[in-house]
């Protein structure tokens, strides 16, 4: 009998700064509080913050995964409460475990309904075996013209490496009325690829996610949270035919991208 395998959402960016941490860390409680059960995996190796947004200092990390410490099937989880598997304690690990990421995510996927993988700025070999692995990849712009360059350049990298773009989205962060760019620039820019829109949160999503309180954040009605909200409905229903998930509304490594990989997105 086939194992029925976790949907994968990567959410990636070609800067740092664009809001991947806090759109992830959302999006995987808003998952969890559905009813499914949700992995936060912290893939920015290096600077990873998912323990401290979640108040989960004792969240095993990759690195312990990895060396067959922690056995993956008896990962801590709480009904309602995303499992997080956290970014490696020191630094200096984050080359040695790039390599490996891969491994570790056809690992967990089996034992999950969905996982969440957020990104770092730095694109290296590990962003190429969450991308080629995902249901969903989320490209994180923000207000800025360099974040929309990059996120251009960094797509355009997974082409020539022979990654399926086919699920890749873009979402604009950080919109208000003052914005300097709205989902329907970004979507021109990027000649017609689908666009999404997160609204400015201010200051209490920083002081929220600062406080290690991203599950109560998820369950508030600030304005960033609904639109998340939003966006995983679009995209939850976009795949409608590949067991959707229904929210509750209410609440030794190799060189970049070294060889050409085919995709799974444009399987699924």
């Amino acid at each position: 009998e086939r194992v029925k395998l976790a949907s994968l959402i990567t959410v990636a960016s070609g800067s740092g700064g664009a809001g991947k941490s806090a759109l992830s860390a959302v999006a995987a409680a808003l998952l969890a509080a559905s009813g499914r059960k949700t992995l936060l995996l912290d893939g920015d190796l290096q600077f990873g913050d998912m323990r401290e947004l979640f108040g989960a200092e004792h969240a095993f990390g990759i690195d312990e995964t990895l060396s067959g410490t922690v056995d993956l099937g008896a990962l801590p989880y709480s009904e309602g409460v995303p499992c997080v598997l956290a970014a490696p304690r020191r630094l200096e690990q984050s080359e040695a475990l790039s390599g490996r990421l891969g491994v570790l995510v056809d690992s967990v996927l089996p034992h999950f309904d969905v996982v969440v993988a957020n990104t770092g700025a730095n694109w290296g070999e590990h962003h190429a075996a969450l991308l080629e692995r995902s249901s969903k990849a989320l490209m994180v712009v923000d207000q800025r013209s360099s974040s929309l360059r990059a996120c251009k350049h960094a797509l355009e990298l997974c082409s020539r490496c022979g990654i399926a773009t086919t699920p890749f989205s873009f979402v604009v962060n950080r919109c208000s009325k003052r914005s300097l760019f709205s989902s329907i620039d970004v979507s021109c820019a990027m000649q017609g690829a689908n666009a999404f829109e997160l609204q400015d949160g201010g200051m209490e999503v920083e002081e929220m996610l600062g406080s290690g309180l991203a599950c109560d954040l998820a369950r508030s009605r600030n304005a960033f949270v609904q639109s998340v909200r939003e966006l995983l409905d679009a995209l939850l229903a976009d795949s409608a035919g590949a067991d959707s998930i229904a929210l509750q509304k209410e609440p030794q490594p190799r060189g970049l991208f070294s060889r050409r990989r085919r995709g799974r997105g444009a399987d699924l």
